[in-house]
């Protein structure tokens, strides 16, 4: 296994930890922030993780409640939820897709394809790296000091 699969895999698996902080800081918010007089407090470290991992799988509120036939102020966390988490597996196939499709166009040089037969490939390639490496905050540093440049 690559250094860069790696290091995507475990970011996923960091992702996957932050969907189940999400769902665990509701429970709080909803069951013990009022008991114990946090319910603000509780409110906005919710609100500015739900925004957060919305930002990373590129979940878009108004997008929901398009799909759900309901108006943004009617979604509830449930729904809001269930769309992180489709996302979530969508983006474990876009991962697993990007680190396929890598290992085919290194295939592909090793056996002897010149630059202009995958030049088209490497374009694509670099859209959905930009993809894949802004969701898992992937950078330069990672990189270098994985190997890869």
């Amino acid at each position: 296994m690559s250094k860069l699969t790696e290091l995507l895999n475990s970011r996923h698996q960091d992702l996957d930890f932050e969907l189940g902080t999400l769902h665990s800081l509701y429970q709080l918010a909803n069951n013990v922030a009022k008991k114990l007089d946090v319910e603000a407090e509780a409110n906005t470290v919710l609100t500015a993780m739900q925004n957060r991992l919305m930002d990373k799988l590129n979940v878009d509120i108004e997008d929901i409640a398009e799909d759900e036939e309901i108006d943004v102020e009617d979604l509830d966390f449930a729904v809001i939820y269930d769309h992180l988490g489709t996302a979530f597996f969508h983006a474990k196939t876009e991962m697993a897709s990007y680190l396929q499709f890598d290992s085919t166009l290194n295939n592909l040089k090793r056996l002897g394809a010149t630059d202009d037969e995958v030049e088209k490939l490497q374009g694509f390639k670099k859209r959905l790296e930009r993809t894949i490496f802004d969701r898992y905050d992937v950078t330069e540093d990672d990189l270098k000091e994985d190997g890869d440049e």
